[in-house]
């Protein structure tokens, strides 16, 4: 039977225990190992399709694609704002009032522009991949342009969304192969990039020594 809880004065929603689990905030700042923002998201969707596979109540629990969703989608959008803020760093791309903006909204699109041409520049040989997560970019783009359509079931407007342009049907299964597929490459490549240029950036500093 479930325990019925209530408020109580004094309760506090950040604090510290003596039991259970915690999460450590430090560890998320000082390891060079923690998962970045965008991983974050990402395995918070990967945790929730387990929960989902792994009840036994039944075969669906439809109210949680809107959270699955948008934590997949959210890990999108901050993985290509990665690979921007990286294409910058390294001089493949200028960042301007027009860049700024781009990165302060959520419009997956022209973030992708951006990527794909960051992708170009330093994987020519890529043709295919890039074109695959473009089709999955332009798919999400659809069904949630602007970063709000699964985080807020009313508009602007306060009017009930409608989800017209979400699939009456998802697999989950594909869902996750999809984006882990997705996730890997991008993440794949801003590793390449990254080591690349820390790799130059010593060169540079020894030579400069000698």
């Amino acid at each position: 039977m479930m325990t019925i809880t209530t408020p109580k004065k004094g309760m506090k929603a950040f604090k510290a225990t003596k039991t259970g689990k915690f999460f450590h905030v430090r560890s998320t700042l000082l390891s060079p190992f923690y998962p970045g923002h965008a991983e974050a998201f990402k395995l918070a969707a990967d945790m929730v399709l387990d929960s989902h596979e792994g009840a036994t109540s039944g075969p669906h629990n439809d109210k949680l694609l809107y959270p699955t969703i948008y934590l997949y989608r959210h890990c999108l959008e901050l993985k290509l704002k990665d690979l921007i803020l990286l294409g910058v760093k390294i001089g493949n791309l200028t960042r301007d009032e027009k860049l700024d903006e781009i990165l302060t909204k959520h419009e997956l699109t022209k973030l992708w522009t951006k990527v794909k041409r960051f992708l170009q520049v330093n994987y020519p040989e890529d043709t295919e991949r890039v074109s695959a997560v473009e089709a999955v970019v332009q798919e999400f783009h659809q069904i949630d342009r602007d970063g709000q359509t699964m985080r807020y079931d009313r508009d602007t407007t306060l009017r009930k969304r409608k989800y017209e342009h979400v699939p009456s049907h998802i697999s989950i299964t594909n869902l996750r192969e999809t984006m882990e597929k997705v996730y890997s490459y991008l993440d794949g490549r801003y590793g390449g990039v990254l080591d690349w240029w820390d790799a130059m950036q010593q060169a540079a500093r020894e030579a400069y020594d000698q």
